[in-house]
């Protein structure tokens, strides 16, 4: 079934609906957690979930096989993101027929981030520049087998310099033949209502879902403002700040937030919200379930066990199976997690243009000129390197002049850290981890 009649059925029954995102994991053993994972997320109830696509057709294999299983094994309407970075018309028509050949009729198109081998993003020869080219091409060919879904960017798009012509690109994009549209993340749900209502004045009818992730983690949290500039509401701001060396507490406050958000869009008009899950389980089935959404959440089994990591043991309850790899979560985590990597769901595109990127960093020509770009950026002159995408955190001025020292000596530093011992887990500049700690 086209995702565009589930999402009009869901409007017009008048009762808010979600949706799940999911990536394909890194490892195998990450993939059958997964699919663990989701059998149980689908008796939750979502209108449909997605599958992430890797840049260049990176994760095709994979992501098909996952979407084959979610639309075929888990019986959920499944959308498959397609991209056209780095994919010639060869490349997409193959994932195209691919998905056709697996029942997948739903796909959401994008332009994508560049592989992780390029710097900048780059047309294909014999491919095509942006998501607008993707739709039209779909529709050239498949005609209307594929329920075709776009991006919408509130705030506009990372790379967009001007947001009356961005918002035209997203028109565009609709009108070349989208069904659907899923927005970009936000965390303040004005920035969402207001941008559906200029939608909407625009006269576009389609289903517009709004994009939410809750915080999952304050590292994850602080990389992903960073690199995307989305807003964040201050309190916001400031209680993960606090809260920051507190795993559990910043997840508790994703969720509070999340469920705020929600609840905010709703009172707005807006029904539908897709979660981005980062193949973690437990904040999502908290959010929905103190949002009374999902039948299987209205009745979790795991609250007691809510936050707690379960490892070397075997997992025997549902509540266990959903919190084993809460924390860590992301490159650092385990192998066997379906989160494992989950830091390069965002892409490891330079989040500059040429001339953005020459307006920070010069015109580098010797080994002298990087050797200053490292001393420049540990000392806080600039803000990012190519190897580096945010400034340092507070601790590093403790040892700025030396590491700057041993830079400008061709010696260049990554991951450096003060020789600290004894400081209280709770030391607002050096702290980490749960109060009570050193």
């Amino acid at each position: 079934m086209k995702v565009s009649d589930k999402l009009k059925q869901a409007e017009d029954s008048k009762q808010p609906y979600f949706s799940f995102e999911y990536f394909p994991p890194k490892t195998e053993q990450g993939l059958a957690n997964l699919y663990d994972r989701i059998e149980r997320m689908a008796r939750l109830g979502p209108v449909f979930v997605a599958v992430t696509w890797g840049a260049g057709g990176a994760t095709a294999q994979r992501t098909l096989e996952l979407c084959s299983a979610c639309q075929g094994v888990f019986g959920v309407e499944t959308v498959m993101h397609l991209t056209c970075t780095n994919m010639d018309i060869a490349q997409v028509d193959a994932a195209l027929e691919g998905a056709k050949a697996a029942g997948i009729q739903n796909i959401l198109a994008l332009r994508g981030d560049p592989p992780r081998d390029a710097e900048y993003w780059t047309a294909c020869e014999g491919g095509f520049s942006h998501a607008v080219d993707l739709v039209r091409y779909i529709r050239e060919k498949y005609g209307s087998y594929f329920c075709v879904g776009v991006a919408g960017y509130p705030e506009g798009h990372i790379e967009s310099t001007d947001a009356d012509q961005d918002f035209e690109y997203f028109v565009a994009k609709v009108e070349a033949g989208a069904d659907f549209v899923v927005s970009q993340l936000a965390y303040d749900a004005n920035v969402f209502i207001q941008w559906e209502k200029k939608v909407r004045a625009r006269g576009i009818t389609v289903p517009v879902v709004a994009g939410v992730l809750p915080v999952q983690s304050y590292q994850s949290f602080r990389r992903l403002v960073f690199l995307t500039k989305v807003a964040v509401p201050e309190a916001l701001r400031e209680r993960l700040e606090e809260a920051k060396a507190n795993d559990q507490a910043v997840k508790d406050l994703g969720v509070e937030h999340a469920v705020a958000m929600v609840r905010q869009l709703q009172a707005a008009g807006v029904r539908g919200v897709h979660l981005t899950t980062l193949n973690l389980e437990n904040s999502v089935q908290r959010v929905l379930e103190a949002l009374g959404m999902g039948e299987a959440a209205m009745k979790s089994t795991g609250r007691a066990l809510a936050g707690q990591a379960v490892t070397g043991q075997a997992m025997t309850s549902t509540a266990e199976r959903r919190v084993w790899d809460d924390f860590p979560n992301g490159r650092w985590g385990d192998a066997r997690s379906p989160a494992f990597g989950s830091a390069d769901a965002y892409g490891a595109m330079l989040k500059f243009d040429a001339q953005g990127a020459a307006r920070v960093w010069g015109r580098p020509c010797t080994l002298d000129d990087i050797s200053s770009l490292f001393a420049r950026y540990v000392t806080g002159e600039i803000a990012s390197l190519p190897w580096s995408d945010e400034p340092l955190r507070a601790e590093t001025e403790r040892i700025g002049a030396e590491l700057a020292r041993v830079n400008r000596l061709g010696f260049w530093t990554l991951a450096s850290q003060p020789a600290l011992d004894g400081v209280a887990s709770a030391d607002a500049t050096h702290g980490w981890g749960p109060r009570g700690g050193y």
